[in-house]
């Protein structure tokens, strides 16, 4: 039996166990009825989150039905499909990356990481499963969502399995990323929550952005006019990857291309203007 406290959504609750343990519940209609209330049959139950932060609960208040059950399918279906146990964390990331991504869609942002193949051929499970649910979307929010994301979709899962990093390479990457992270703080004069939702995510895109690099070199822009807007639209993000441009010249040897410097503007205004950074003195 469980004891529901708080709607979410209409398919999605805030309850309490037998146990008084905190949990989120998945159900159909589960957000109608007049709360609270119990459900004693618990095999109306879908699915079920335990320990799960508050920002988790917030994302969802904010990402509809349908994404969150496309999110729920694919997690589903990736468990059964690859060799790994796969984290509880990838429904939440999938869910705000696939939302998101059907929102940039629809005001023509597409975004081009330039992986898409080398992801195919180092996970080619991953990305098989990442195909499928792109072409879903694709069909039923008419919409054009490249391969690209489903790279960006195969990586999320590839991540949320359960193994190991090489360890020299995950140390070399964490400290690119604690300064990344630090001249962020220094320009925003901000503290961001390093545990949080929107961190791990902006984590995740910073990989991405290494992992390329490295594989494949400066990249060539193909988002020019899409640039001068986002640069004209967010200044103070873009002043910000102008630092991180200078980071990585210093420190690397590389020059930051336009499509790489647009891919840090877009997540960085989106990171630092969520509810987990302390935003003193914020302006666009």
């Amino acid at each position: 039996m469980i004891h529901v406290i708080k709607k979410i959504n209409n398919n999605v609750a805030l309850c309490r166990d037998s146990d008084d343990r905190e949990l989120i519940a998945f159900s159909k209609g589960i957000g109608f009825k007049p709360i609270p209330y119990e459900i004693a049959d618990m095999s109306l139950i879908d699915r079920t989150f335990y320990s799960i932060k508050t920002e988790y609960i917030t994302l969802l208040e904010h990402i509809p039905d349908d994404v969150i059950k496309i999110s729920n399918n694919l997690v589903d279906y990736a468990r059964v499909n690859v060799d790994h146990e796969i984290n509880e964390s990838l429904f939440f990331i999938l869910a705000d990356h696939i939302n998101y991504a059907i929102v940039r869609a629809k005001e023509g942002i597409y975004m081009h990481t330039g992986l898409f193949h080398d992801i195919q051929i180092y996970h080619p499970r991953e990305t098989e499963i990442a195909l499928k649910v792109i072409q879903f979307i694709n069909k039923k929010y008419n919409v054009s969502l490249p391969n690209d994301e489903a790279g960006i979709i195969a990586m999320h899962i590839f991540e949320s399995e359960n193994r190991k990093n090489e360890e020299s390479d995950q140390l070399n990457r964490e400290e690119i990323i604690e300064r990344i992270t630090s001249i962020i703080e220094e320009d925003f004069d901000i503290t961001i929550d390093k545990s949080s939702f929107n961190y791990s995510r902006f984590v995740s895109h910073v990989q991405y952005l290494l992992i390329r690099r490295t594989e494949e070199g400066e990249v060539t822009s193909k988002n020019g006019k899409l640039f001068e807007k986002v640069t004209k639209d967010y200044p103070k993000s873009y002043l910000c990857t102008m630092s991180i441009k200078k980071y990585f010249a210093d420190k690397l040897d590389w020059n930051l291309s336009e499509e790489e410097q647009l891919y840090l503007v877009l997540h960085i205004n989106r990171m630092c203007y969520r509810e987990d950074c302390n935003q003193q003195g914020i302006t666009s």
